[in-house]
């Protein structure tokens, strides 16, 4: 299938892609995403709440476990179990459209942040309020970490970037940004959010690795003859986190990198194989608030982010 889908994209121009998704293939795929989410959904919600009333169960795992459980057999299925992303659904998000690009977007902080052309206007409502429902303070994936209000001249790495928002967020604390997204449809929703930024964002299109290829790059061999004083790294790359950290080592022992946020939900041992790297690295590690709901299998809840802090 990976095989198909890259000579696709190497034979159709991404114009008559984009028209294909627009016009059929996005509706058809959202419809059977859709039908699949509902029946996975339903699925998990009995397991779930099965597993964790069973008796021989009880009392084996953390006390967040069963709140959300019992969260998830009372509301149904969520992948944050929690009363708080209530609030953000149908809230009234109005949605521009700009008349150069074509591109839907919202207002975020009272900047733009664009959508890909593929989205319609209640995709992007709805990919937005998730948006802030994941960021928000009491959810366990929050990337955002307080130290962007110590006065400093931040450098931050933004891996995974998907539309932006946590560097949009943050972007009149810091000096500089690299936003490391693969993805053709973000890449172009990237350059139009931080057009107004000129040179203080660079958008790369590679895979941020411990390897060297034609697709990756590690952050040690990236940054090699850019000099900057106080990095900051948020990891959401689907698994790669660890991988990520290690192609970072020289970065990370010179103390170039002061903190780390990083998704710890992509595997059971994520949160624990980068703690115990970033650990060794002489990094104070911490995790976000409550757990999350990912996974098709026992005990179906990770924690969401780990935290880390250069220790000095």
């Amino acid at each position: 299938m990976n095989k198909l889908i890259k000579i696709y994209k190497r034979l159709v121009p991404v114009s008559v892609r984009e028209f294909i998704y627009r016009w059929f293939l996005g509706s058809l795929l959202m419809r059977i995403r859709r039908k699949r989410k509902r029946k996975l959904a339903l699925r998990l919600t009995s397991e779930i709440s099965a597993f964790y009333e069973n008796e021989e169960n009880k009392g084996k795992y953390p006390e967040n476990h069963y709140v959300a459980a019992q969260w998830i057999k009372k509301h149904g299925y969520a992948f944050i179990p929690y009363d708080f992303t209530v609030e953000y659904e149908n809230m009234p998000v109005e949605i521009f459209k700009c008349k150069k690009s074509g591109l839907k977007y919202v207002l975020h902080q009272g900047k733009r942040l664009y959508f890909p052309k593929s989205f319609t206007a209640n995709a992007c409502r709805s990919c937005y309020e998730g948006l802030l429902a994941e960021q928000d303070v009491r959810s366990p994936h929050r990337y955002y970490y307080a130290c962007f209000d110590e006065k400093q001249s931040w450098t931050v790495f933004d891996l995974g970037a998907a539309e932006g928002i946590f560097t949009l967020s943050v972007i009149d604390k810091i000096e500089k940004a690299y936003l490391f997204e693969c993805e053709e449809q973000w890449q172009q929703a990237l350059r139009a959010t931080f057009q107004p930024y000129g040179d203080k964002v660079e958008i790369v299109s590679r895979y941020v690795s411990d390897k060297e290829t034609d697709n990756t790059i590690s952050l040690d061999t990236f940054m090699k003859d850019k000099p900057f004083a106080c990095g900051y790294v948020k990891m959401d790359i689907e698994g790669a986190e660890l991988s990520a950290l290690k192609g970072a080592g020289t970065l990370l022992k010179e103390s170039k990198i002061q903190f780390v946020s990083a998704c710890a939900y992509h595997s059971d041992e994520a949160g624990k194989d980068i703690s115990e790297y970033l650990e060794n690295n002489r990094y104070i590690c911490s995790y976000s608030s409550g757990v999350m709901a990912f996974g098709d299998k026992a005990p179906y809840f990770r924690r969401g982010m780990v935290y880390a802090k250069k220790d000095r």
